[in-house]
């Protein structure tokens, strides 16, 4: 069923249905705020002030599943969570950026030392790269599409600094920094020859470096999605109740075709958070601090549509 665009008015109203309660005057601020916030992003902190869900039934027989709101919700309070909410997660962009940022700084220095002592060019590199096939369960060499992405990122690069040379290889410093966090992944996610993973070879480059990747490359890969979500304004519940209910679906899956699902995808993207975090914390004062284990976001899939009484939202700490 094709769902309409709601009204201001509508979008209030919404809110009414979740038990929030408004002054007068507050109704407008809250129209400004769902302006500048989107009303989905505000709206998802219900994961943690629902307290649970029933099945509703209409008249034909068909129900359909809907959060609860038993305790009232001050609108005051929902507004102070969110802007808490904001507050973290312009801490978390501004560290998965910079994360990004030294990601490419070093994979430029690995690669400058690895196409020396392989006496190749950037090129011939990319000539020699092998992804994992499922179809014929083997390497085998990366099909055109992708060096076609890498001429079209290529191209940008020279039309907005007026590059003489046409020919990424010599420059590809250049290229690294213009390509995507997620297209930087997938070449770390590729084979050279017969070696090991690129991501592999890059953190045995990084022994001696301060700087860390993650054990796997399914987790950098989470890291990519983290990074695309607050860069594209995704509340950070969001993001991580999208885990949650991926898990919900993969299992069901899993279970129709009778197979043991080994991926929680909910605890990766907590993972990736608290990695984020760690690293932000040691870039910006030198030390480690890590993400408490009595966190909401530790304990996301504890405090999910468990509201345990009428303070408790009021009172739930969404900074860390």
């Amino acid at each position: 069923m094709k769902k309409e665009t709601l009204s201001l008015d509508d979008l209030i109203e919404k809110l009414k249905i979740k038990n929030i309660k408004f002054s007068s005057s507050e109704v407008k601020r809250c129209k400004e705020f769902l302006l500048m916030n989107n009303y989905l992003n505000v709206s998802s902190l219900k994961y943690l002030f629902s307290n649970g869900r029933e099945k509703i039934y209409f008249s034909d027989k068909t129900f359909k599943f809907c959060y609860t709101y038993k305790y009232e919700t001050d609108y005051k309070i929902l507004e102070k969570k969110y802007n808490n909410l904001l507050n973290l997660e312009s801490k978390l962009r501004e560290a998965v950026l910079m994360y990004e940022t030294e990601l490419k700084s070093n994979f430029t220095l690995f690669l400058k030392e690895f196409l020396e002592l392989k006496n190749i060019t950037f090129d011939d590199f990319l000539k020699n790269l092998y992804e994992y096939s499922n179809l014929e369960k083997r390497l085998v060499k990366i099909n055109s599409d992708f060096f076609e992405l890498l001429k079209k990122e290529w191209k940008k690069q020279v039309e907005s600094y007026n590059i003489q040379i046409s020919e990424y290889s010599i420059q590809y410093y250049l290229l690294v920094k213009v390509l995507s966090f997620g297209t930087v992944v997938k070449i770390l996610d590729l084979n050279y020859n017969n070696e090991e993973k690129i991501f592999k070879l890059f953190q045995e480059y990084l022994k001696k470096s301060y700087f860390k990747l993650p054990k796997l490359i399914k987790e950098l890969d989470t890291i990519v999605i983290l990074r695309n979500s607050l860069c594209h304004k995704e509340s950070l519940i969001i993001f991580l109740e999208k885990g949650y209910k991926k898990n919900l679906k993969e299992r069901k899956k899993a279970k129709e075709l009778s197979y043991n699902l080994n991926r929680n995808f909910l605890y990766e993207r907590i993972n990736s958070i608290a990695f984020i975090f760690e690293y932000y914390t040691l870039r910006k004062s030198g030390k480690i601090k890590k993400l408490s284990e009595e966190s909401w976001i530790k304990k996301y899939h504890c405090y999910r549509i468990n509201n345990q009484g009428k303070n408790f939202f009021k009172k739930l700490k969404i900074e860390i």
